[in-house]
């Protein structure tokens, strides 16, 4: 059976909720401690993955978003990591709703340069737990610098191991 764009989803609910566990383990302080990465803290890092599981959702639904949402995000670990993972769990909602057909549509947008594009809404969705997987490792890796070494593991295989009834 091949793996679809709800199995993908499920994943991405499940490695956030594992990233979370580890975050757990950071301080407040370690959160928005300057690192060398793409992004300048662990929190612009986690804002950053949570953000687009906000936007692209938000675009498929026609909604126009002219400014990061990142930029006007409020609060600290707990909060940050609420709205991760509940964001991952609203677009595999979303997902399921639309169905088939619609995830199928090609979707016209502009990106926040104001750029068109024309895509694939299951191809976008693909993209987004992609892209959270992207930095999700860069995440840990912001963790481990900070002397962190009790990480969770958010990999797919295992995500499938645990879901098949393996032990891992």
């Amino acid at each position: 059976m091949p793996y679809t764009i709800h199995q993908q989803l499920a994943y991405n609910v499940w490695a956030n909720e594992e990233l979370a566990k580890t975050v757990d383990r950071v301080t407040e302080e370690q959160l928005v401690q300057p690192v060398l990465s793409s992004y300048p803290t662990l929190r612009e890092t986690l804002l950053h993955i949570w953000e687009a599981q906000v936007i692209w959702p938000s675009r498929m639904q026609n909604k126009v978003m002219d400014r990061w949402p990142r930029l006007s995000f409020v609060g600290g670990k707990k909060e940050v990591m609420e709205a991760l993972v509940t964001s991952a769990k609203d677009m595999q909602k979303f997902a399921s709703e639309a169905g088939s057909e619609f995830l199928a549509e090609k979707m016209i947008y502009r990106n926040m340069r104001n750029m068109p594009y024309e895509t694939v809404k299951e191809e976008i969705l693909f993209h987004v737990v992609n892209h959270g997987s992207y930095h999700r490792g860069q995440a840990i890796t912001i963790i481990r610098g900070l002397g962190i070494t009790k990480i969770d593991n958010t990999d797919l295989i295992t995500y499938l191991r645990i879901s098949a009834g393996q032990q891992v």
